[in-house]
């Protein structure tokens, strides 16, 4: 008995690895350039190519499937355009409907890849109003996120130093140390670590500052 319920959890487990995998096939065509030809085997042009992308992105942002596994798989694409096309997909699925629009930023540094972006992070007040009744405010407060893609830890140091370089200089949002203001709370950070022979592989933590 132990060993037939064994063997029904590894098939499963290969049936999602499998399901996992075509999925991030799916993705992979999708976000690259392979298909935008038209039927004649002509290349789109450039203003339509762009469009066609962001219409696919668009498409995985707003998907009903669990896509974040399948992106994540991707984000150590050896196609560096791909790939950053892949992250920003996911922080736009990721952060929708709060993401700031067009203010992802990617750019490349020695120990990996950098993305900066803001959001909008809501906040609910209650006052007392007229005859002691509870009034309800609501405001945003644009906070920044920024995600690091890395393929080993050694680079961590380096990278997290030139990425908040990277998100004050963008937001203009210098960090106070030890200030006690609730609008210097709230910021995030995202760690990839990536790579084939990495143990650690597709670890994708998020931090609060």
């Amino acid at each position: 008995m132990i060993i037939l319920i064994q063997l029904a959890l590894k098939a499963s487990q290969l049936l999602e690895q499998t399901k996992l995998s075509e999925l991030r096939s799916s993705i992979a065509r999708s976000l690259s350039e392979l298909e935008m030809f038209t039927e004649d085997g002509e290349n789109i042009d450039t203003p339509k190519r762009k469009s066609a992308i962001n219409d696919r992105m668009e498409d995985l942002v707003s998907a009903p499937l669990a896509v974040e596994d399948a992106l994540v798989g991707l984000f150590d694409h050896s196609d560096h355009t791909l790939q950053r096309r892949v992250v920003e997909t996911y922080i736009r699925r990721l952060y929708q409907p709060y993401l700031v629009k067009d203010s992802i930023r990617m750019q490349w540094h020695r120990s990996g890849l950098i993305a900066t972006w803001e959001f909008l992070e809501e906040h609910v007040e209650r006052k007392n109003g007229v005859e002691d009744k509870t009034v309800v405010e609501k405001h945003s407060e644009k906070k920044w996120g920024v995600m690091v893609v890395i393929k080993s830890l050694q680079f961590l140091p380096a990278i997290i130093s030139a990425a908040l370089r990277e998100a004050t200089n963008n937001f203009h949002d210098p960090l106070k140390s030890g200030s006690g203001d609730s609008s210097n709370h709230g910021n995030m950070m995202h760690i990839g670590l990536v790579g084939i022979n990495n143990q650690m592989s597709l670890l994708q933590d998020r931090y609060s500052f």
